[in-house]
């Protein structure tokens, strides 16, 4: 039996295609699929198939469609204990590929094969492990279905994107620079703020001796960060805009350096500018120093409390200044302005989660694999 998820998800077997009965039996197999061998909690199940607002009966219509799915599995078993299984585990499901075949997994396997090819010098043998890998790909992960998979579908995307960059920094290795130009010219129009796509298509232009083309590459991608974020490109990339301008003819250029390869994404930097003269606060601030010093694996949020006019986000905006450089990721930054005399004027956190995701979206190309997902109504 073959699964596939890397495009719409299709179920095989020795006698032809498998027929999956409505979208809730493919989200909840794509659900398990992508967590292959994984335990998945029942209420992230329910999540992906009704988002927020689960119907009363929503566990039991999961226990139905889990038993109706292992119904279908071990049909199309080729034999006695070789057929994917779903078990239960306590307030979970556990789907067991056997020796049931996986895209996504062969993909994996493929692209980490690459990596040790790459890793001892051999350019050729990574390049070609890294296109058969990249040709499994049917088109965008899970396309057939809806906003409730969107997460696991876009980590999967993520993975062909890197996979793409990573096999055309290898191929400009190999001097292919003139015939790669239109694959990159078309990634940089589907993903136009990802530097490092960017990056390889001026080096191409470059190598190809099309000084002017490089250059108007990096103006466009220029005027996108500033006028979609206020950001501008990374030093790496502005280092070989300087190179470029200079018609230098190095390795900076060749696109032989890993660091080409591997230039810095775009980060926000939203907090307000820091408070002249700040003082006091010592024992608060000490107090949030010590979250940085700690060893916990999972996310640390801190609520500054007190009443309006204390300096509470004085405070916050102070120690975030002074320890952006532990977040190389980024830092946002939003008002609630949960103080307005006019509740009409206060923040929506609908209209938070919206700026935010749409940061998200320019800045790494998500237009291609956006799916709508139910409303967003949580508080922030």
């Amino acid at each position: 039996m073959e699964f596939r998820v890397l495009g719409s998800l299709e179920v095989s077997a020795n006698d032809g295609p498998v027929r999956l009965t409505g979208q809730r039996q493919r989200t909840l197999l794509a659900m398990l699929l992508v967590n292959a061998d994984r335990a998945v909690p029942l209420d992230i199940l329910i999540d992906a198939v009704w988002g927020e607002h689960p119907p009363t009966t929503a566990k039991r219509q999961v226990q139905n469609s889990i038993s109706a799915l292992r119904r279908l599995l071990d049909t199309g078993s080729p034999g006695p204990g070789q057929a994917p299984t779903i078990a239960a585990e306590g307030n979970a499901y556990r789907l067991r590929l056997g020796t049931a075949e996986l895209d996504a997994r062969v993909f994996q396997t493929r692209v980490e094969t690459a990596q040790r090819h790459s890793a001892a010098g051999q350019v050729g043998e990574a390049t070609a492990e890294l296109r058969t890998a990249l040709r499994l790909w049917r088109g965008p992960a899970l396309a057939n279905l809806g906003g409730g998979v969107f997460a696991a579908a876009a980590r999967l995307d993520e993975q062909w994107r890197a996979a793409v960059e990573e096999c055309l920094t290898l191929e400009l290795r190999l001097g292919r620079h003139a015939e790669l130009i239109s694959e990159l010219t078309e990634l940089v129009a589907t993903y136009p703020l990802r530097e490092r796509l960017v990056g390889q298509l001026m080096v191409a232009l470059h190598r190809s001796g099309r000084q002017a083309d490089a250059l108007d590459a990096y103006r466009r991608l220029r005027e996108g960060l500033a006028d979609g974020l206020g950001l501008e490109p990374s030093a790496m990339l502005r280092e070989l805009h300087t190179a470029i301008l200079r018609d230098e003819d190095d390795g900076a250029v060749s696109g032989t350096p890993a660091d080409l390869a591997r230039t810095t994404r775009a980060v926000p930097a939203q907090l307000p500018t820091d408070t002249a003269g700040f003082t006091g606060r010592a024992n608060h601030l000490k107090e949030l120093d010590q979250l940085l010093s700690g060893d916990a694996t999972a996310v640390v949020i801190s609520a500054i409390a007190g009443t309006a006019g204390v300096g509470k986000t004085a405070l916050a905006v102070h120690w975030g200044q002074r320890v952006r450089q532990h977040f190389p990721d980024g830092q946002l930054y939003v008002n609630l302005r949960g103080f307005h005399p006019d509740p009409r004027r206060c923040t929506r956190p609908r209209r938070c989660a919206g700026s935010w995701t749409r940061w998200t979206y320019r800045r790494d190309g998500f237009r291609s694999i956006w799916r709508p997902g139910p409303p967003c109504t949580a508080a922030c």
